[in-house]
């Protein structure tokens, strides 16, 4: 089968296609056909080398979809064809995180990686079958981005209709799903942006007001919109000075949420602010198994689709990547396997 590999960190993204064996589908595990993966920011952290206890050479690719073609002898509720996803996180199954169904904040959690390839073999336990409701490109959406606004909006913030919620980052896949869920909820979404096309698309799917970060005050227009008091909710995937900046954003007894450091790990931040105003600022990391398995029954009551921004082949290279370190994205980018 074809994958392609990452053979050494780099900031160019150098990955070289091979033709590679899988190893046999051991008892409990389950081969499958890949139909698409999704790329994620994850991905180019982790081929910078910024990303801990990753080790190159690697096959990268967390988001997958795709249909059943072996099943290992001792596992039971698969059969070849079915559509399937995968929860991308694995804990030690020990620790009182592991016990409690939170693997995703597991010590030494693991974040599955072997998508950028033609088929894989995923463990019978993160295996997720996808209902026909929801189609593969959509699927393939899911682990990552949409698995981490669920969690944000329904686990970390219990977003409300009548919250006020500025996202930063909003034309990115996160960004995206977290316009299109919260506008579901009934929130009113401030979406921060960069380009009149982006402001366009981004009120199609939902957001009630959006500022372009290049031409705007970002806070003098929250103000404006919030008629002086500021938002409830201000989620930001991004890191750097953008959370400096974010915390003045929030009226008080608001949250801010981290999701991301994409340009920065260590802010500047008004602790007299925080403790003033009684802000919290709340740390996120994907979602559960539990909030992966509620995604998918939303999406599928809800006939919900994910936004995707291009489609490629594997054997486009590294064309996707540069889409995505672009900035120019609106939606996913996904791999056809």
């Amino acid at each position: 089968m074809k994958a392609l590999f990452l053979p050494e960190f780099s900031k160019n993204w150098d990955l070289v296609p091979k033709d590679i064996s899988l190893p046999d589908v051991g008892p409990y595990d389950v081969e499958v056909d890949i139909a698409y993966c999704g790329i994620n920011n994850r991905d180019m952290v982790i081929a910078r080398g910024e990303y801990p206890n990753i080790k190159s050479p690697l096959i990268l690719g967390t988001d997958i979809s795709g249909h059943v073609s072996k099943v290992g002898s001792k596992v039971d509720g698969f059969d070849i064809g079915d559509p399937v996803s995968r929860y991308p996180i694995t804990g030690c199954n020990k620790c009182s995180f592991c016990i409690a169904g939170k693997p995703n904040i597991c010590n030494t959690r693991s974040i599955l990686n072997g998508g950028y390839a033609e088929k894989i073999i995923v463990d019978h336990s993160n295996l997720v079958k996808v209902p026909r409701e929801i189609d593969m490109m959509t699927a393939a959406c899911l682990p990552v981005t949409y698995l981490t606004a669920w969690h944000i909006l329904c686990e970390k913030v219990s977003i409300q209709p009548s919250d006020s919620i500025v996202i930063f980052g909003s034309s990115g896949g996160l960004g995206i799903a977290l316009v299109q869920l919260s506008s579901y909820f009934g929130s009113n979404v401030i979406a921060i942006t960069s380009s009149d096309n982006k402001s366009e698309h981004l009120k199609k799917i939902g957001a009630n007001h959006t500022i372009d970060r290049q031409r705007q005050n970002i806070r003098k227009d929250v103000l404006r919109i919030t008629s002086g008091e500021g938002v409830d909710i201000v989620i930001d995937p991004v890191g750097g000075k953008v959370v400096t900046n974010s915390t003045t954003l929030l009226k008080p007894m608001g949250k801010l949420v981290v999701s991301g450091r994409l340009i920065g790990q260590f802010p500047k931040i008004d602790l007299l602010e925080i403790f003033r105003n009684e802000l919290q600022i709340v740390g996120t990391s994907m979602g559960t198994r539990t909030d992966y398995d509620d995604l998918i029954s939303f999406m599928k009551r809800q006939s919900f689709q994910a936004q995707v921004d291009q489609v490629h082949s594997l054997d486009d290279l590294t064309i996707p990547h540069k889409r995505l370190v672009s900035g120019n994205t609106i939606g996913k980018i996904l791999y056809s396997c």
